[in-house]
């Protein structure tokens, strides 16, 4: 008791897959707006349904408990009680670009690209901690200290790089939306342009080209933005955007590291795409001209043992730093 206390939050035991998958379900509103019938809150019972339902889409029986409760408690607008703040910026950031209203789809963009990041390091540290067994796997878990140390490393490193999935995924989806992230640099370098900040355009432009360097409408785009701009500043000055720069580097170096973890430890590792251009905005304006068909299921990372027998090797103290 006394070694967690000191110890902290990585000390303590995880929660089980099950009690996890239950949350991610929202099941707990399930059971809460229940609750609140009895106590004749119809408000809060009506807004604990919506939460459940948007993650069970197919559960119509709550479909209906929902217009019931709208219905006894005169209420108009549902809230999310789960809500996550960058998607609802984001949808938000959206619906003002497309209805062409490029100041408030600015605010709401950037306020998204700002939660975006923050919620992107709270899930990474939520990868931290012991490590994880199926079932009953840890019963013939056999590994020297430095194969213990080094599959435990890639574990962390795969559920980091799990994240953008699950930050890119609205609840009650199997896939994340398609190059979510970089979107965010792509609605907004043409908006900043529309409201004439040509300098935050093409420093959104370069940003989004961080990911898709090979963006021909992108680039075309960045190239008229630079000529905007010859008279008042040296466009060579004006650089991709730090944080978007430095999210990507991470994410490159970590996969590297998983890519010879994997491959130095016998694992099968399958790098997953989360950033293609099935994502491309659609619209009117010439950039980017998207891929008009629908993705594949989303991508996920996936580790698993080789059937062979894994060669012997010398390991030596590092190899893995």
């Amino acid at each position: 008791m006394h070694t967690r206390r000191a110890l902290g939050a990585a000390a303590r035991p995880r929660v089980a897959d099950d009690v996890r998958a239950d949350f991610q379900r929202r099941l707990p509103y399930s059971y809460l707006q229940r609750a609140y019938i009895q106590l004749n809150k119809l408000e809060e019972a009506a807004d604990a349904a919506h939460t459940f339902f948007l993650a069970n889409p197919e559960h119509l029986e709550m479909q209906q408990d929902i217009e019931n409760y709208k219905t006894m408690a005169g209420k108009a607008t549902l809230v999310d009680r789960e809500a996550r703040p960058h998607m609802e910026a984001y949808s938000a950031g959206v619906k003002h670009y497309e209805r062409e209203e490029y100041g408030p789809a600015i605010e709401q963009l950037e306020r998204a690209l700002g939660e975006y990041y923050t919620a992107d390091e709270e899930c990474r540290v939520l990868c931290e901690g012991p490590q994880r067994f199926a079932e009953h796997e840890f019963l013939d878990y056999q590994a020297d200290l430095y194969e213990a140390v080094a599959e435990h490393y890639l574990q962390v490193l795969a559920c980091k790089q799990d994240c953008v999935r699950d930050l890119a995924t609205r609840p009650g989806r199997i896939s994340p939306i398609e190059n979510f992230l970089p979107l965010h640099y792509d609605y907004l370098q043409f908006a900043y342009y529309r409201v004439d900040e040509h300098t935050k355009a093409l420093e959104c432009a370069k940003s989004y080209l961080l990911f898709h360097p090979d963006d021909q409408d992108v680039l075309e785009n960045a190239v008229y933005y630079e000529s905007l701009l010859e008279d008042k500043v040296d466009p060579e000055t004006i650089v991709p955007r730090e944080e978007a720069a430095t999210f990507l580097r991470r994410y490159r170096l970590e996969s590297h590291l998983l890519k010879m973890g994997a491959a130095g430890l016998g694992f099968l590792y399958t790098e997953p795409n989360y950033w293609n251009r099935y994502g491309a905005r659609q619209d009117e304006h010439s950039v980017p001209s998207g891929v008009s068909s629908e993705p594949d299921e989303g991508p996920r990372l996936v580790m698993s043992k080789k059937p062979a027998p894994k060669m012997e090797r010398e390991l030596r103290e590092g190899e893995f730093a």
